[in-house]
């Protein structure tokens, strides 16, 4: 048995020394082999991770707070384009190859389009300030289909058109308020 000779003032043999310390240092990993593996995610971007360090930690502290923890038991590979959104749908097809569990897409309309083609099968999800139906992400906001979902956030096109019928209605007076977030750079964009 592996245990003989490691009582006090019995000789050892060096194998059965060695792999007494190899079971030893082999335990953890083999504890840790009983537990699932960690969930890998694609993170696919047109921009550039400086440019993205703000939304990258929401997004990591968004995970963390529903039980995913990057490096503990879950993974995210992450592929910027830097602008270049020809590099697209590269990174996408590279990130199914890798088997991901879903593929969260932001920073260029291009990057859900190279995604949606690269898979059929492995979920998308979108963040985007565009409409999701005129981009062709989704058939329909009601009912999204495939493989592909996510939030679009379209307030410059809803508050583009509250200012028109505002504009038509306060006609006399000519004065609109509007009320937005001084830090919200997507706010403001838009205004006819």
């Amino acid at each position: 048995m592996w245990y003989q000779g490691l009582a006090l003032g019995v000789p050892m043999r060096r194998r059965k020394f060695l792999s007494f310390l190899g079971g030893i240092a082999a335990w953890p990993f083999a504890a840790r082999g009983q537990e699932s593996p960690p969930t890998i995610i694609g993170f696919l971007n047109g921009q550039s991770a400086d440019s993205y360090k703000r939304n990258v930690s929401a997004f990591r502290k968004t995970l963390s707070e529903n039980g995913y923890v990057e490096g503990q038991n879950l993974l995210i590979e992450y592929r910027w384009s830097d602008g270049r959104d020809d590099r697209l749908p590269e990174f996408a097809e590279d990130l199914v190859r890798r088997h991901v569990a879903l593929i969260f897409c932001s920073g260029s309309p291009t990057a859900t389009l190279a995604a949606k083609t690269a898979t059929a099968t492995i979920p998308i999800v979108f963040s985007t300030g565009i409409d999701p139906v005129k981009a062709g992400y989704v058939a329909s906001l009601n009912h999204p289909d495939g493989n592909v979902t996510g939030v679009a956030f379209l307030a410059s096109q809803l508050t583009r058109q509250a200012s028109r019928s505002t504009s038509s209605a306060t006609s006399e007076s000519g004065h609109i308020s509007n009320s937005v977030q001084p830090n919200a750079s997507n706010q403001c964009r838009g205004y006819a």
